[in-house]
């Protein structure tokens, strides 16, 4: 059963509707919007917003930090990330075929975690 998805860009106003099955782990939308269907990008529809902030998870260490670009290459998924606090520049990068339980980072949005936390309101 094929399921369209509505989808708003921060950056951009207008929406992006697209039917996601049979699509790739990384399909490129428009130059500010990239999906990448991997289990750690904790995202509203695996969807990635350039210049846009996330929490980024490695190990121990949170940190916000701001997507500044994404590339593949040979078939690795490549993000360059700035932190926010310290302004240092990264890059991070993936097997975009992995399909393991093993990750060494996570990105997720603030508008995802939100989701995470919302609770019933309880009537007394």
């Amino acid at each position: 059963m094929e399921q369209s998805h509505k989808i708003s860009s921060a950056n951009d106003l207008t929406s992006i509707t697209k039917d996601f099955s049979g699509l790739k782990k990384l399909e490129y939308f428009r130059p500010n919007v990239v999906r990448l269907d991997l289990s750690f990008i904790l995202t509203e529809n695996k969807l990635l917003v350039l210049n846009m902030p996330y929490l980024k998870l490695e190990g121990q260490h949170v940190d916000a930090v701001r997507l500044l670009d994404i590339w593949d290459k040979d078939g690795y998924v490549f993000l360059k990330i700035e932190n926010i606090t310290t302004g240092i520049i990264n890059t991070i990068s993936w097997l975009v075929e992995y399909d393991g339980d093993y990750w060494l980072w996570s990105l997720a949005s603030f508008n995802y975690l939100k989701t995470l936390t919302k609770t019933k309101k309880i009537d007394s």
